[in-house]
């Protein structure tokens, strides 16, 4: 089994204006973990948002400085080649994992196909994806109240009792995201277990 656990990090909300420039993800099979963290220019030239600089600290000047974005899609195809190819070479699915994650392959779907790829990369994947946000809301709907708003920081923090570092940079939001898919799994998992053991008593 495949895990891809990704965020990105764009210009702004709205595909019609903004496009991303950091891609950051977790690749799992088996007992092998691979971190990537691609930056890149945004390719359609738009200058980054006044929210998306809040929210990330990032200038457009320092957006400038970073390599082509089609050096960042190339890496990223080569590792779902890597990941997503069965030893007898046929396309093994890969399960993508990430926080709010329509939003993310939304974007990387305008990504590949700025390059004239088109969606190919989804032959490579799982529908539907899992979405961390959809089970942690699950998980935790008797205590939904409890929550001032169900942002991945505000969900950190109730899970683990403390804030991540760095968050808003893809590649902290996508560890904090990991974090909580296997915590909310783990226990999902044993909870189903347990019922399963008292129905068939």
């Amino acid at each position: 089994m495949v895990l891809l656990c990704l965020d990105t990090e764009t210009t702004g909300l709205t595909l019609d204006n903004h496009c991303l420039w950091q891609i950051s993800g977790i690749f799992k099979k088996g007992d092998v973990e691979e971190r990537f963290d691609f930056k890149m220019r945004p390719f359609r030239g738009d200058p980054i948002e006044s929210g998306a600089f809040i929210k990330t600290g990032v200038t457009q000047e320092e957006l400038e400085t970073y390599p082509d974005q089609k050096e960042a899609l190339d890496k990223f195809i080569t590792l779902l080649n890597k990941y997503g190819t069965a030893e007898d070479g046929s396309v093994e699915k890969i399960y993508i994992i990430g926080y709010n994650v329509k939003f993310d392959l939304d974007f990387i779907n305008q990504w590949f196909e700025f390059n004239k790829i088109g969606r190919v990369w989804w032959r490579h994947i799982y529908w539907p994806y899992i979405d961390v946000m959809s089970l942690a809301a699950t998980y935790y709907m008797t205590k939904r109240s409890e929550f001032e708003n169900f942002k991945l920081g505000t969900v950190y923090r109730y899970v683990f009792g403390k804030d991540f570092e760095n968050a808003h940079s893809a590649d902290a939001d996508v560890e904090a995201t990991w974090d909580l898919f296997r915590y909310l799994y783990s226990r999902m998992v044993i909870n189903t277990e347990i019922k399963t053991r008292q129905i068939s008593k």
